[in-house]
C-alpha cells in the first residue's frame, strides 16, 4: 500500500531522494524499495558505462564483433528503468523476481555466446545472486 502523496515533503527532498525513494506503509519494504532502487541506478549506470566502452572500443578498432557485445549491456538498460518505475508503483517482490531471472537468464546467454566455458563473463552471476540475497530472504539466493 502507499502512503498518499505529500506535496511539501517531495519539495524538500533532493532528486536522489526523488528519484530511489519509495512510499509502503511497511518501513521494511520502504527500506528494500530505496535498496532495490538505488541498485537499479546502480545497474543502469553500469549498462551505459559497458555500452560506451563496447561501442567505442568497435569505432576505435574497425571490429563490430564488439557492436553484438553491446548487446547485453543494452538490454538491461529498459530492465532497469522498468524496476524503478514498477518499484514505486508498489511491485517490489514481483519486480525483484523479474530482474534476477532477467540477470540468469541475459548472463548466461552471454556466456553461452562470449567463450562458453572459458568466458570471463562467469563472475557476472554472482549479481542476481547478491541481488535477491539483500532483496529476499537469503535462502533464495540458493536457486
Amino acid at each position: 500500500m502507499e502512503i498518499p502523496f505529500n506535496e511539501k515533503t517531495m519539495l524538500d527532498e533532493t532528486w536522489w531522494d526523488q528519484l530511489v525513494s519509495v512510499a509502503y506503509l511497511d518501513t521494511e519494504q520502504s527500506r528494500l524499495g530505496r535498496l532495490f532502487n538505488t541498485l537499479m541506478v546502480l545497474s543502469l549506470l553500469i549498462a551505459l558505462g559497458l555500452s560506451v566502452i563496447f561501442f567505442v572500443t568497435a569505432l576505435l578498432a574497425n571490429q563490430w564483433v564488439y557492436l553484438t557485445r553491446a548487446l547485453f549491456p543494452l538490454a538491461f538498460i529498459p530492465i532497469s528503468v522498468l524496476g524503478i518505475v514498477l518499484c514505486k508503483r508498489g511491485l517490489l517482490r514481483q519486480v525483484v523476481i523479474f530482474y534476477v531471472w532477467a540477470g540468469f537468464i541475459g548472463v548466461g546467454l552471454t556466456v553461452f555466446l562470449y567463450g562458453g566455458i572459458n568466458s570471463a563473463g562467469w563472475i557476472l552471476f554472482l549479481w542476481p545472486v547478491m541481488v535477491i540475497g539483500m532483496l529476499t530472504q537469503p535462502r533464495y539466493s540458493y536457486l
